[in-house]
């Protein structure tokens, strides 16, 4: 009987003595993964609220089997989050760490106090594997979330070439956007002239809107046609670089999604370090004098760059 109770005893020791060699007192918990994203993008994104309900996963904003969360400050790219687990409240950081342009790791940190108390010491463990087991499931979806270039700018980005090379352009200056109507006034004015020369339209027709001041805005649209056509006081000559690079994304909607498109067009080539030879433009695809739903337009936005 004594030697069954020694035993018992030993082995009771042993297991005090193991979980205070490998178990610390403050235990140090991370998930690491990376993301197809550019670090700046990614800290832009996650700077909106409304976003981290749309990559959490779950009902309910901030929560994860039974443990809830809390985003509590704001950084450069960091974000502190509190967890709270079995009462117990965690001070937990992701951070956002540049690997090269378009990729970036995720790097969520916290650390659980075990105390001294060897049973105590051991749920903690055991609550630690689970809440290193949620981050890593929380950081995934997140990594897949940023990873898609629609959800950091609304649309795909595909690269592409230019596959014009000479145009015909026009442009007017209004005290207003001008509308759909004035802007296919330019249009005709081009295709009339393109068949006076005999020549033939090479793509859809192009567009630029330019604010001049509050009150003023030019328009300037342009064809691709076969050959060049000679300039004069109404219609002038441009080249492209044939071959140049561009970049291309399609959307849908009217001038309000067009305009906010091109200003996360211009975040996307900060992001990604590019330089732009020429004007960005819009080409066409929808006639917009026909189809009177913008909902509808279907536009497609080049942007040339180096």
């Amino acid at each position: 009987m004594k030697k069954i109770f020694f035993i018992l005893l030993s082995v009771v020791v042993l297991a005090i003595v193991a979980i205070f060699i490998f178990i610390p007192s403050e235990i140090k918990i991370s998930s690491v993964t990376s993301s197809s994203v550019n670090q700046l993008a990614a800290q832009r994104v996650l700077m909106n609220d409304a976003v981290w309900r749309q990559w959490w996963p779950g009902e309910e904003k901030f929560a994860y089997q039974g443990t809830q969360f809390s985003l509590t400050k704001k950084m450069l790219y960091a974000f502190e989050l509190s967890i709270i687990q079995r009462g117990d409240t965690i001070s937990g950081l992701l951070q956002l760490i540049p690997v090269n342009t378009d990729t970036t790791r995720l790097n969520w940190v916290c650390t659980l106090t075990a105390g001294s108390n060897p049973l105590y010491r051991f749920i903690k463990y055991l609550e630690a594997i689970a809440l290193k087991k949620n981050l890593d499931f929380l950081l995934n979806s997140l990594s897949n979330f940023l990873g898609k270039k629609e959800n950091i700018y609304g649309f795909t980005v595909k690269n592409s070439i230019v596959t014009d090379s000479v145009l015909i352009s026009t442009r007017k200056q209004f005290n207003h956007y001008p509308d759909e109507f004035e802007i296919d006034s330019l249009i005709q004015k081009l295709r009339s002239y393109i068949r006076s020369n005999n020549a033939k339209e090479m793509n859809y027709p192009m567009l630029h809107i330019r604010r001049i001041d509050s009150l003023h805005f030019e328009a300037m649209t342009a064809i691709a046609t076969d050959t060049k056509l000679p300039d004069t006081h109404e219609f002038a000559y441009k080249m492209l670089l044939k071959g140049g690079n561009l970049l291309e994304a399609e959307i849908t909607g009217g001038y309000a999604t067009i305009r906010k498109a091109f200003s996360e067009y211009n975040n996307y080539v900060r992001d990604y370090n590019y330089t732009s030879p020429a004007i960005p433009y819009e080409l066409m695809i929808t006639d917009r004098t026909k189809e009177r739903d913008t909902l509808k337009w279907v536009t497609r936005l080049c942007y040339p760059v180096f």
